[in-house]
């Protein structure tokens, strides 16, 4: 199933400061006013709490923990999986 993707990335000198929340909060109400879509997925590492939490904050909500077998490096990665539901389809 392709499922929209809601990433971000920051750089260390610019961690702990807010960024992250107020770059993805923005992002998200620009996705909701351009995209017809019901919901958007994020996805993040079981380790990254950080990350985690900036998901929470946003209004993502917590679906499952699910594991990926990646075969080019013959290993496995665990990561949490969240929706964010966008008020128009509620």
């Amino acid at each position: 199933m392709n499922e929209p993707k809601f990433g971000y990335g920051i750089l260390p000198c610019a961690r702990e400061k807010g960024y992250a929340k107020e770059a993805a909060k923005g992002t998200l109400e620009w996705i909701e006013e351009k995209y017809d879509i019901p919901y958007i997925i994020g996805t993040v590492a079981i380790d990254n709490i950080p990350s985690q939490k900036v998901l929470e904050y946003c209004g993502f909500q917590l679906v499952n923990e699910q594991s990926l077998l990646i075969h080019m490096i013959n290993g496995r990665h665990d990561f949490m999986y969240y929706r964010y539901y966008f008020n128009s389809f509620e």
